[in-house]
């Protein structure tokens, strides 16, 4: 919360209070890596480099590489690399909600399908974050109010910033097509990555039963009434 009403306020251009937000954000424990990145995008905008780059220093030390890692828009050759890291997270992530033996089995080639048939529109935000290889994902499909089908990253990435960040970027490409709110579901059961969600500026306001490949989970629609609170 303390990262995102910093974020807020740099918006604003209320910049002591976003140094006073992200420094307070950046004090807590265990480190924040995105609290560190965001704090050093204000130093830097500020004109205070030697600060910014101890930040920056710290979201590294704290495991986000921001000079390997880049974040671009996806195409059809990525599909079944977006396919395979779908699957991997699914094991790890899903482990204790869907069948073992589904997720052992029958993930891997039920979403190369998914993935295999999907159609990208124009108007749609798919993008990867890559390494030396794609390490993350996240799909939104604008048909017309934006809907974020998908954000995933691999196990070893995690927790190291790369989802916040291709959420951050999916919401500035979504704000300049003019659009202002979102939404998503999750499981229920995906306890972490609901208050992910939360802690960037999502609200969870219905509840239903989904069914993904068969299997039926309880889901929670999480909804950004404004999308500027996801953006960087």
């Amino acid at each position: 919360m303390l990262t995102n009403l910093g974020i807020a306020y740099s918006h604003a251009g209320q910049t002591d209070s976003a140094l006073r937000a992200l420094r307070a954000a950046a004090g807590l424990r265990p480190p924040f890596a995105p609290a560190w990145l965001n704090l050093a995008v204000l130093w830097r905008r500020i004109g205070r480099p030697a600060e910014a780059e101890r930040a920056a220093k710290t979201a590294r030390a704290i495991g986000l590489r921001l000079e390997s890692m880049k974040i671009r828009r996806a195409g059809r050759h990525d599909l079944q690399t977006i396919a395979s890291v779908h699957a991997r997270s699914w094991q790890d992530a899903y482990r204790n909600m869907l069948p073992e033996d589904y997720l052992r089995d029958r993930v891997s080639h039920d979403l190369a399908n998914h993935w295999q048939g999907m159609e990208i529109g124009p108007d749609d935000v798919v993008l990867v974050a890559e390494d030396s290889e794609v390490i993350g994902f996240v799909a939104v499909w604008c048909r017309p109010t934006p809907f974020i089908d998908n954000l995933h990253v691999l196990p070893t990435w995690r927790s190291r910033g790369t989802g916040r960040q291709l959420m951050a970027t999916a919401a500035e490409h979504l704000i300049r097509q003019g659009h202002s709110t979102a939404y998503l579901w999750v499981i229920v059961e995906n306890k972490e990555a609901l208050k992910f969600y939360e802690r960037l500026g999502g609200v969870p306001e219905v509840y239903e039963t989904k069914e993904m490949f068969g299997h039926k989970s309880l889901c929670a629609k999480v909804v950004w009434a404004d999308i500027t609170a996801m953006a960087r």
